[in-house]
């Protein structure tokens, strides 16, 4: 394809040239690259490019033209309201496409050999549990979102509720909506073709935890502290309270609040496991009193007695007392020990302070420095408020 001379819908920079044109052929959009190659999925506009386009840069100074055909977009809109009916601005909206015949039958014929697997055996317990998971599943599927990885695009709803895409090609996709304090919703096959396909989202509120959080040695509120509902990853929700200490956070499903940790600068770490959710309850006061940290410092030395500068020292509770926090649970527990680990590095004096550390019954103390050999001291127990300050750490 020879190069266009006046074409305006065309652009040379660095040896290549991507033109652009619609379904009838006129110029519609420019891009330019760089490289051996390059590829094309473009969505401008209300207009896409649907598959990839490849070529290389011509050399001695020629110039290689790419000539990508633009499909029009499909589109899909819709409003987010409550159940009250009120606009839900601000909601993020992701669509991707749904997952093919093909793989749901996959996953239904595994689903019946595993049943099939569990009553051969005789393993009625582990059958009965599983069928409650299936049940479970079901029931929180509505409200699990997608994952912003797996979408492939996303949009807020503006000030009335409102959101729109006009690229989506001709397919079936699912689509999820998050808001603030409101539960996810999740439609599945969806489908987008000629013509606007428009939906209406309707959120429910779902359960909220709220309280107040403050100092249990003066009763002061505690600004600015983290609040975590839920102790898996794909479960935390967050909130900071403001300068009255108070935290909020709504949109919950009851299993979401099996636990709740409060972290605050100067404070121990709070975790409150095993919440009672009263029946019927739609909100769960919970007030926190947090105790002070204890605060550790001392002085690094090298055989002679002479200030290390620039040591690593690191602070943590030991696994027995992680597994006491964690009540038990193992796996939170490994989680927890990089929220508790706390390090300081020492001054031109050699003098470290570590301001924040979580009270435990045994503390481990380890020391690191590159020209030197690691050193930890003996576990030593930590008590809320406690400042100890005697530590000489020699380094060999």
């Amino acid at each position: 394809m020879g190069r266009p001379e006046t074409d305006p819908g065309s652009l040379e920079r660095g040896g290549l040239v991507i033109l652009l044109r619609d379904e009838r052929g006129g110029a519609f959009e420019v891009g330019s690259g760089l490289g051996k190659a390059v590829a094309a999925d473009q969505r401008l506009g209300s207009r896409r490019v649907p598959g990839v386009a490849l070529g290389e840069i011509g050399q001695d100074n020629r110039v290689t033209t790419i000539e990508l055909r633009l499909a029009s977009g499909f589109f899909l809109s819709g409003s987010v309201i409550d159940l009250e009916g009120s606009p839900v601005p601000g909601a993020l909206v992701a669509v991707r496409p749904s997952m093919n015949e093909a793989l749901n039958e996959r996953r239904e014929h595994a689903r019946v050999a595993r049943e099939q697997l569990l009553i051969r055996e005789g393993r009625n317990e582990e059958l009965q549990n599983w069928y409650a998971w299936q049940v479970q599943r079901a029931r929180e599927q509505p409200y699990q979102p997608i994952s912003l990885y797996r979408a492939i695009a996303a949009v807020e709803t503006d000030t009335r509720g409102r959101f729109r895409f006009d690229t989506l090609e001709e397919k079936v996709y699912d689509l999820s909506v998050v808001a603030t304090d409101l539960l996810p919703r999740r439609l599945e096959n969806v489908a987008v073709g000629q013509g606007t396909t428009h939906l209406t989202v309707v959120l429910e509120s779902g359960m909220r935890v709220e309280g107040q959080v403050f100092s249990s040695l003066t009763g002061s509120a505690i600004a600015d502290a983290i609040v975590t509902v839920g102790k898996g990853a794909k479960r935390r929700r967050l909130s900071q309270t403001d300068q009255d200490g108070w935290h909020g956070i709504g949109g919950l499903l009851e299993k979401e609040i099996d636990q709740l940790t409060v972290r605050a600068e100067g404070f121990a770490l709070s975790i409150l496991a095993g919440i009672d959710v009263p029946a019927g309850s739609q909100v769960r006061r919970l007030d926190l009193a947090l105790d002070p940290a204890v605060q550790v410092s001392g002085t690094v030395v090298d055989p002679s007695g002479i200030p290390v500068a620039g040591a690593w020292v690191q602070v943590e509770p030991v696994e027995q007392s992680l597994v006491l926090m964690a009540a038990g649970d193992e796996q939170y527990a490994r989680d927890l020990r990089l929220v508790l680990r706390v390090s300081a590095q020492s001054d031109a004096a050699g003098y470290f302070e570590l301001d924040n550390v979580n009270p435990a019954s045994s503390l481990e103390l380890c020391v690191r420095h590159p020209e030197f050999q690691p050193r930890c001291i003996e576990p030593f127990e930590g008590i809320s408020g406690q400042r100890l300050s005697a530590f000489q750490i020699q380094l060999q």
